[in-house]
């Protein structure tokens, strides 16, 4: 109980990434089948990657510069979170709460025990579960497999995939037992990120719509909105990312820090 009270399971950084993933996608100025091989692609690098600083931080306690390195990259996350949700917050509800709400997000966020979010992110699981189903039953009517082959695609040569610093991060915020289950969080990033794309190109085919239009497009045949609902469900996930990337700043902080010769 002691090492689940110290130590995130994989589950709680499984949905970290998921909500980053969400925000983030694939750019949809690539071709879909392009975009998914590359993405396969990348995403086999970022395991490997991956894994080798898995194996290199596992059962050892991580050097000042190690440190240092990965609380940059956790701050990152949290602030970019931060701005995407603050700013869906403003464009959709007109909405500066989340500012508001930010203090005592970060004390939270800096004074609970992983153990806490961890139970947060089972339930929070549950409600994401729930929510993908709602928004493919919503859209189910609507995809076409022959879009996919549309000849007005566009094909634009920028493309990237985005990294986060839980790849990196997760030996040293799991337990030694998990640890190595943390390899597999570029395959869940990935994952949301082709959903998103293919959904994308069976809607709209080669016309590059934004990604929100996904949910604007929901059609339940009793009401037409489902968009509200499915970006608050997203925003409380954004708030735990947040406040689970203080912790995770925190916990690293509290290892002793090697001593260099």
């Amino acid at each position: 109980m002691k090492q689940q009270a110290e130590h995130f399971t994989p589950a709680a950084l499984t949905l970290s990434i998921v909500t980053a993933a969400l925000a983030d996608g694939i750019p949809q100025s690539v071709p879909a089948r392009r975009a998914l091989w590359l993405g396969a692609v990348s995403t086999v690098c970022l395991c490997v990657l991956s894994a080798l600083a898995a194996a290199a931080l596992q059962n050892k306690v991580p050097s000042f510069t190690v440190r240092l390195a990965l609380t940059a990259g956790l701050f990152m996350e949290l602030v970019h979170t931060l701005a995407q949700a603050q700013g869906l917050c403003t464009a959709e509800f007109s909405s500066m709460a989340l500012l508001g709400f930010l203090p005592l997000l970060l004390w939270a966020g800096w004074g609970v025990r992983p153990a806490s979010w961890n139970a947060s992110a089972r339930v929070l699981w549950w409600f994401a579960a729930v929510g993908g189903l709602v928004c493919l039953l919503g859209l189910a009517g609507q995809l076409h497999w022959y879009r996919l082959f549309a000849p007005a695609q566009p094909t634009g040569a920028n493309w990237s995939v985005p990294v986060y610093a839980e790849y990196f991060a997760g030996a040293l915020l799991c337990s030694a037992r998990s640890a190595r289950r943390t390899v597999w969080l570029p395959v869940w990033g990935f994952a949301v990120q082709a959903v998103a794309l293919l959904g994308s190109a069976l809607l709209f085919g080669g016309n590059a719509y934004p990604r929100l239009e996904l949910l604007r497009a929901w059609n339940g045949g009793s009401f037409s909105r489902m968009d509200a609902l499915l970006l608050l469900l997203w925003l409380l996930c954004a708030v735990y990312r947040v406040a689970m990337l203080c912790t995770a700043i925190r916990l690293l902080w509290q290892q002793k820090i090697e001593v260099q010769p």
